[in-house]
């Protein structure tokens, strides 16, 4: 027999392998949410043990039973040990080793199958190029299409789902944050259902285009399908205003006009420390950043704020030759801030915040790079014949983030030439995950490398060349090499977080520089610098990273702590011309 230690020690959760079949009844539950595959009710013999037993997958069992004071009314799940599976047991007791008296038991029914995933029919299609090599049902909201190939070429479609005998215009997005569908070439996705949909509440799944009105492909799921259960925690939201759009699966925005004036709710699943975004596109005829007017919306503390911005550029809001540029503050500007704040609370890892402002502008937590962001052009109707409302529940599940890109150092004590250029910051997988820092779009490249630590000695002369523009008046591109001990320092997008491997982002870029000579900066470290100082642009912050000064390449590491350092600040804005690493 086999033990599983899960309470006190006198009571034990007892698996018995080899023992005497008995046959249990096998139930599905008619209603509430779908727990797993239905194994039966305990068998009571002491204490008043009861409750219902259900197989999560091959390994897992789900308890809901008053088992024990500390579990009255509670469930949890039991993983079988030693790799056990469900159908290597006969049957599963609760069982005091003192008494030697079994307080419950259920017996797994002879030729019972636990739920696992289940493969289905190959998503295909005659046009577009659409295939997959094999399609799978996760748990009861995933799907995976594994090496999905899809040459992107309608403009409005999306992954589709819904109910009846075909796809049809009234369906529902599965998110793929809700924008377009973009080319995929073999490439392994996993969609999870929105809101409270599972699999067993639709009838299909399908490439839908929304210009054309047509399904390009799609796949009927089979009925009552034996997968796990979902992981995923269904976080309900109520919309106070008639009107909902999803704008992101993690984001919502609600309105309501009344007059000359709108009060608009934007609800998001987002970290504590994280904003929101919502305002009116610099132009008429798509959605435009540059001339943009913007709530900034987020919580400090207890309180809430809907900041009123103009955007002027691709960049933080910087001062370039006495002007604000950038994402700046209305007031910055010349103008007036719009917003009215009423309430913000946080609630379930949501923000909810809501204001009013007039329908026509009469025009801290400053905003940068924003991980989300709408990729196509967003309409708004904001006066319709019917409320509209497409917005579901928010859902959260673990994250799976991808392996972050290997970060560079550069460790060579025959170096005295550092080439700097400018280029993207990488995403998720560069900047951010090298430095644990939020990032610009753009980021330091030193001899080739994104960001990476630099290893200088003292008492040696180092030449840094530097090449971050020299047009004082572009927010965006105007650079100036600074070194300093402080880490910080002071917008085309690309899919950066794709990339597998740094060593594949990077030659994806090419150079392309204007005309010139670049900046020089020269510096020999000596004993008054600090063990560890910074390189970074002046202009804006999160550009640069990591120098060690050391006093002997022979020892990679070198600690001064005890040693008093006096404030160091060494800055040059010496630049020549400027290099950008482009597509």
């Amino acid at each position: 027999m086999l033990f599983c230690y899960y309470e006190k020690v006198n009571y034990l959760f007892v698996l018995y392998v080899l023992c005497n079949y008995y046959p249990a009844a096998c139930q599905e539950e008619e209603d509430g949410p779908y727990h797993g595959k239905y194994l039966g009710k305990f068998n009571s013999y002491h204490h008043q043990v009861s409750g219902d037993v259900y197989a999560v997958d091959e390994r897992t069992l789900l308890l809901k039973t008053n088992v024990l004071e500390r579990y009255f009314n509670k469930d949890f799940t039991l993983v079988l040990p030693d790799k056990k599976k469900i159908t290597d047991i006969k049957w599963f007791a609760i069982y005091d080793i003192w008494s030697q008296n079994t307080f419950g038991d259920i017996y797994i029914p002879e030729g019972f199958e636990p739920p696992t995933v289940q493969n289905i029919a190959l998503l295909t299609g005659k046009t577009n190029a659409i295939s997959t090599s094999a399609v799978e049902i996760l748990d009861a909201k995933r799907i995976r299409l594994n090496q999905f190939v899809y040459d992107g070429k309608p403009k409005k479609a999306y992954f589709w789902v819904g109910v009846g005998a075909q796809p049809v215009v009234k369906g529902t997005k599965v998110p793929d944050d809700l924008d377009p569908l973009r080319a995929y070439k073999n490439i392994t996705i996993t969609l999870d259902l929105p809101g409270d949909i599972t699999i067993f509440n639709i009838d299909w799944f399908s490439i839908f285009d929304h210009e054309s009105k047509r399904s390009l492909a799609s796949i009927i799921i089979p009925e009552a399908l034996n997968v796990p259960p979902s992981l995923v925690k269904i976080i309900p939201h109520k919309n106070e205003l008639p009107n909902c759009l999803q704008l992101h699966r993690d984001f919502q925005v609600s309105w309501e006009i009344f007059g000359p004036q709108i009060t608009i709710q934007l609800a998001g699943q987002i970290a504590e420390n994280e904003y929101l975004s919502f305002g009116i596109s610099g132009s008429d005829e798509r959605s435009q950043m540059i001339g943009a007017d913007v709530a900034v919306a987020y919580i400090d503390g207890y309180r809430g704020f809907a900041t009123d911005y103009n955007i002027t550029a691709l960049t933080p809001c910087v001062k370039v030759l006495g002007q604000y540029k950038g994402v700046c503050k209305d007031e910055l500007v010349g103008g007036q801030d719009s917003n009215q704040m009423n309430t913000a609370v946080r609630e379930n890892g949501i923000n909810i915040i809501t204001y009013r402002r007039t329908l026509i502008s009469h025009e801290n937590m400053e905003p940068a790079f924003h991980d989300l962001y709408s990729k196509t052009d967003v309409t708004i109707q904001t006066s319709p014949k019917e409320p509209q409302n497409n917005c579901f529940a928010f859902t959260k599940s673990k994250a799976i983030l991808g392996e972050p890109w290997k970060k560079g150092q550069i460790f060579d004590k025959t170096i005295r030439v550092f080439n700097t250029y400018i280029g993207p910051s990488g995403g998720k997988k560069g900047y951010q995950a090298i430095t644990g820092h939020s990032s610009t779009a753009l980021a330091w490249y030193v001899n080739g490398l994104l960001a990476p630590e630099l290893w200088l000695r003292r008492g040696l002369s180092y030449q840094f060349r530097v090449r971050g523009g020299n047009d004082p008046h572009s927010a965006e591109y105007y650079h100036p090499l600074i070194i300093t001990d402080e880490p910080h320092g002071g917008i085309d997008r690309r899919l950066d977080d794709d990339f597998e491997s740094y060593k594949k982002f990077n030659r994806s870029l090419v150079v392309t520089c204007q005309p010139g000579d670049p900046g020089i900066l020269e510096l020999t470290p000596n004993s008054s610098w600090p063990d560890i100082i910074y390189y970074n642009s002046f202009t804006q912050a999160n550009m640069g990273w990591k120098i060690h000064v050391v006093d002997s390449f022979n020892q990679r590491v070198y600690s001064r702590a005890n040693k008093s350092v006096a404030p160091f600040l060494l800055m040059l804005s010496l630049l020549i011309y400027q290099a950008l690493f482009i597509v």
